[in-house]
């Protein structure tokens, strides 16, 4: 019933972390300039470090989605390599073909 709100997820959770960032840095800034009538140093150290902080996090969050985003990748990608070798496999019963084995010659030197 609620499948919709788990389709792309990862591209959901990257959305998110995007906009959590904005929010943050822009409550950030708005605090800053409320204090800034109080103590114009707190209000510095306020919007100097809450918008890294907040980056940070948004980061932590995005890099999530982005693994999602690759994992569902890496999960379909897998698959269709499974199938195409299931397909060979069945095609080289069919034929009763047998691996050719490659011998050489004994005053041959090994590669390195």
């Amino acid at each position: 019933m609620f499948d919709f709100l788990f389709d792309d997820i990862g591209a959901k959770i990257k959305s998110w972390a995007k906009g959590i960032f904005i929010l943050e840095a822009l409550a950030c800034v708005i605090a800053g300039i409320i204090l800034i009538k109080t103590s114009k140093l707190l209000a510095f150290l306020l919007i100097l470090l809450a918008v890294p902080v907040g980056w940070v996090s948004s980061c932590i969050l995005y890099a999530l989605g982005d693994i999602c985003e690759n994992l569902q990748l890496i999960a379909q990608n897998s698959y269709a390599i499974s199938e195409t070798s299931k397909e060979i496999s069945k095609s080289a019963k069919e034929e009763n073909s047998q691996p050719v084995a490659v011998q050489k010659k004994s005053d041959e030197l090994p590669d390195l």
